[in-house]
């Protein structure tokens, strides 16, 4: 495993409903202080939230776990960059690019194939095909992915190493293509109907 980003939300939580609510909640604060563009972002927050934004962010800093409720708000954010908010735009487009920055960082040291598969998992990514589609521009710009994204798929993170362990015993028909001592192991969930599959090559990488 190669683990990139996701140092819990008060380091790094790129392109996650939290970072894009919080990054929108600093926006708002902004133009309510007259330092920042006005956008749509404040009303939608101050309506969200049932606050001001003086008061709102009082409220937000008092509570003892906010990120769920911060995060709560992402939604609204993604809806104002589709409405053609600019501010709003701005950073759902900065939170896709964030994602991408990190895939681009894993996939030389680790991709066995020149087109790597890629899973999208993630409430802000299953609800949104707003979002979704620019994270897979950006992934297509850098050219992570082909003009069809056949190698981008929607997966569920709790089970998301079983799904992309299946993918990749299914697809190498050839172990030459696999680096020398790659193990794949995969078992079914309890009460689902995928076989068993095993496959190695000399030595464990795990």
């Amino acid at each position: 495993m190669i683990k990139v980003g996701g140092h819990e939300h008060i380091v790094s939580d790129q392109g996650s409903a939290y970072s894009i609510a919080r990054a929108a909640l600093r926006a708002a604060a902004y133009d309510a202080d007259g330092i920042g563009a006005c956008t749509a972002l404040r009303g939608e927050a101050e309506t969200h939230f049932a606050r001001p934004m003086p008061a709102l962010g009082r409220w937000l800093a008092e509570m003892s776990r906010a990120r769920a409720t911060v995060a709560s708000f992402a939604p609204m954010v993604i809806e104002c960059a589709r409405n053609g908010d600019e501010v709003a735009i701005s950073i759902v487009e900065s939170e896709a690019v964030a994602l991408v920055d990190m895939v681009q960082v894993v996939v030389p040291t680790s991709a066995v194939a020149e087109m790597p598969t890629i899973g999208l998992a993630g409430g802000v990514l299953h609800g949104s095909e707003y979002y979704r589609k620019r994270v897979e521009s950006a992934l297509a710009a850098r050219g992570l992915t082909d003009a069809d994204h056949s190698n981008v798929t929607l997966i569920e993170g709790i089970a998301a190493g079983a799904q992309f362990a299946q993918r990749l015993a299914d697809s190498l028909d050839d172990v030459s293509r696999l680096p020398d001592g790659t193990v794949i192991h995969v078992e079914a969930q309890p009460g689902t109907t995928e076989v068993n599959r095993h496959r190695e090559v000399p030595r464990d990488l795990g």
